[in-house]
């Protein structure tokens, strides 16, 4: 689910959909690698991933693939009309990645 956030006062207009993509797919890799630890900590005590389990992961790197993807063109759009923006963007993502637990996996 992705956590709502106030877009950082610097943000260039032109890069306010490359941030959101960027924090969907933040949002996104912290929900497959959350639900990773979990089936980690269930097989150290034994357990096996149930069929739904898989399924579940699966669906979770699905949508994070999806999301890099929307990233990825986002970006692209930034750099093609707007690389002033783009530049400005990858500064604030620098300093979002610096205090986000998110972004260290």
């Amino acid at each position: 689910m992705t956590r709502e956030r106030p877009e950082p006062e610097s943000l260039p207009p032109a890069a306010a959909d490359a941030w959101r993509a960027y924090r969907r797919m933040l949002d996104s890799k912290s929900a497959h690698f959350g639900f990773l630890e979990s089936l980690a900590e269930k097989s150290r005590y034994g357990g096996e991933r149930s069929l739904a389990e898989q399924a579940r992961l699966a669906n979770l790197l699905d949508e994070h693939d999806r999301r890099v993807k929307d990233f990825t063109a986002a970006m692209k759009r930034v750099a093609t009309d707007a690389p002033e923006a783009r530049e400005a963007l990858i500064g604030l993502m620098k300093e979002s990645a610096a205090g986000d637990p998110a972004t260290t996996h």
